[in-house]
């Protein structure tokens, strides 16, 4: 690691300078004292295979070390790496504004700066690279600018993984879209994600609470109305679908829009074009409708609750979102997406959750779904007013759900026996590690988790 050329030293940290300077000639003790940096660090060798990998690089990736070492730079940079080209020609390079994807599947965007590493005769024997999670300053950033991104969507869950897939291609079209699933699944969020991620981010979007309004305004609403429409008119009032022109309109539980409304909303998707209320001059506007109801549509045509025609135009792309308790996978990955984001907001740091508590959190299942979650550790987090969640920091009534649930006998002469046999096998194989057992038997850690409480192991 010595002799580095002016240009790769002069494109390091300043961290590193003196760190290289001081250390040149102890590898030992210099990968000791980058082991313990609060930032990202691994390098690689000629063939640009990871030979150091430091305890923050496994925070910010969520890779092990000892499942990333000997592994080729592309199982975190991708087939596209810059490192790659530092080793093959020396030139030093930055990133800032890259991603990783982590082994559950999230986005995390970062900076990453490369750098070439030579021996003391100024062959190039590997390269070095630094990262920084951006998450934070990400979620910053939309915060104060009430902006959602594609990083706000989290699932390794191969229905989220598929929707994920498609979302930033339907982003792109001015295609209507209409969001279907239970109360708390993250509709509203996804909205705001396909409207910033449009041509029209830069223009209003707009949200109506079609449920939240009552029949005799919601029109006035929608629509606006003309000077001496209805008494206390005293003046023409914009509605909705022109305060979002050339955006996004957000129509939230579409399914509880009243029957006459549903016509005059047809109307406007055919023609683009409306009467604001006692208005004879029709009113022209460019809007993007995006719908959500927790209802079925298609069910409600069925019964004729809602309007067939109306269904038919707003189900040009539909998305539906299954309860967190059919992507039970998800739970671990979310509870680390919105910890991070309700330790930036409350200006607080979480460094573990206890094993007992995380059990708890996974076993649970979550009828207010996302949203019920998200409640669940903002609890925590003002109770807690310390670094690690434990279980007399959840809400009371977790643990009361956990004891009933999870305290059944197991009916040893059904399939159950088996498994519990073989996962009991298994842990003593591995010395009870739950992680080398879980990977052995092809299982995400979390589900061995709640397969071990379900069978009292």
């Amino acid at each position: 690691m010595n002799d580095l050329s002016s240009t790769e030293y002069s494109a390091m940290p300043e961290a590193f300078k003196d760190l290289i300077d001081r250390i040149r000639y102890e590898d030992r003790r210099l990968k000791l004292i980058l082991d313990h940096l609060d930032i990202g660090i691994l390098t690689v060798d000629r063939g640009c295979h990871i030979n150091f990998f430091n305890s923050m690089a496994e925070n910010i990736t969520g890779f092990r070390r000892e499942d990333i070492l000997g592994m080729p730079c592309s199982s975190i940079f991708g087939k596209v790496s810059k490192i790659r080209e530092t080793v093959a020609d020396g030139i030093a390079r930055s990133d800032e504004h890259g991603e990783i994807i982590t082994p559950d599947g999230r986005k995390i965007p970062i900076r990453a700066n490369h750098i070439a590493l030579r021996n003391e005769d100024g062959r190039i024997i590997g390269g070095l690279a630094t990262i920084s999670d951006l998450s934070l300053v990400y979620q910053l950033n939309n915060a104060i600018q009430d902006r959602y991104t594609f990083y706000d969507m989290v699932g390794k869950d191969p229905i989220m993984q598929k929707m994920f897939d498609i979302l930033p291609i339907v982003a792109d079209s001015d295609a209507t879209i209409l969001f279907e699933g239970p109360t708390g699944t993250g509709k509203d969020v996804l909205a705001r994600v396909v409207h910033h991620s449009s041509r029209r981010a830069e223009k209003p979007m707009v949200k109506v609470n079609c449920a939240a309004l009552p029949d005799n305004l919601l029109e006035s609403e929608m629509f606006g109305y003309a000077k001496g429409a209805f008494t206390g008119a005293d003046k023409d009032k914009p509605g909705r679908f022109q305060d979002a022109d050339g955006g996004t309109l957000f129509l939230d539980e579409i399914g509880d829009m009243p029957f006459p409304l549903q016509a005059k909303l047809l109307r406007v998707l055919e023609d683009k074009e409306f009467y604001p209320l006692g208005s004879r001059k029709t009113v022209k506007v460019d809007v993007r409708i995006i719908s959500a109801t927790n209802q079925g549509l298609e069910r409600m045509v069925s019964e004729k609750k809602f309007r067939q025609d109306l269904f038919y135009r707003l189900n040009v792309i539909r998305f539906e979102l299954p309860p967190l308790s059919a992507r039970k996978g998800d739970i671990q990955v979310l509870i680390s997406h919105i910890l991070k984001r309700l330790c930036l907001s409350k200006q607080c740091r979480v460094d573990k959750i206890s094993e007992e508590a995380m059990e708890i959190l996974l076993n649970y299942d979550y009828p207010g779904n996302v949203r019920e979650l998200e409640n669940i550790l903002e609890h925590a987090l003002i109770i807690c007013q310390g670094n690690i969640i434990d279980i007399r920091h959840l809400p009371p009534f977790l643990g009361k759900t956990s004891a009933k649930k999870y305290n059944k006998p197991v009916e040893e002469n059904s399939a159950n026996y088996d498994e519990k046999q073989i996962i009991i096998t298994t842990l003593k194989k591995h010395h009870h590690s739950k992680s080398d057992t879980a990977k052995e038997l092809g299982m995400d850690r979390s589900t061995l988790w709640r397969k071990m409480k379900k069978y009292g192991i």
